[in-house]
């Protein structure tokens, strides 16, 4: 049974399910899931900007120019669908 750092047994400690690791070579292999991961949060950080009003930047042919989020969101759904 593991003990605190006080010594005192603890049951609770011993009762924990563990969970096997997994090795991060084998997450960062899965491109597909970190590319969707990437695709939804940026695009939830867009709906966060479109909520409060405020465009965001992009690179557009070779420039840096403010765009409304809706343009971006739709840039990401339509990127999303094309994925699946």
């Amino acid at each position: 049974m593991p003990t605190r750092k006080n010594g005192v047994k603890s049951k609770r400690l011993s009762n924990a399910v563990k969970k096997p690791r997994r090795n991060v070579y084998d997450i960062l292999a899965d491109e597909k899931a970190i590319t969707r991961a990437l695709r939804e949060s940026v695009r939830h950080a867009m709906v966060f900007h479109k909520q409060i009003g405020n465009p965001v930047c992009v690179w557009r042919n070779g420039r840096v120019v403010w765009v409304k989020a809706e343009e971006v969101i739709k840039k990401i759904d339509q990127e999303m669908r094309q994925l699946e």
